[in-house]
């Protein structure tokens, strides 16, 4: 049975989520820590749920350079 589209989008968000956490070489500490963001909400990125405005925000910004801090 074929998964439905939003189960399909959620699988593409986690697998793009962790190839570009990944990309970043910092561990999972590091990236929470620079990110702002909790254990739990890494793990809620990793399965594919969306952030909320400011985490994506800050999260995008990592991503694009890794070795600054984006903590408001």
């Amino acid at each position: 049975m074929a998964d439905d589209p939003k189960t399909l989008a959620k699988r593409k968000r986690a697998e793009e989520f962790k190839a570009r956490f990944r990309a970043t070489g910092l561990t999972q500490e590091e990236f929470r820590t620079r990110a702002g963001i909790t254990r739990n909400v890494f793990y809620n990125l990793s399965i594919g749920q969306e952030p909320k405005p400011d985490q994506k925000r800050r999260i995008e910004a990592l991503f694009n350079d890794p070795a600054r801090k984006v903590v408001d």
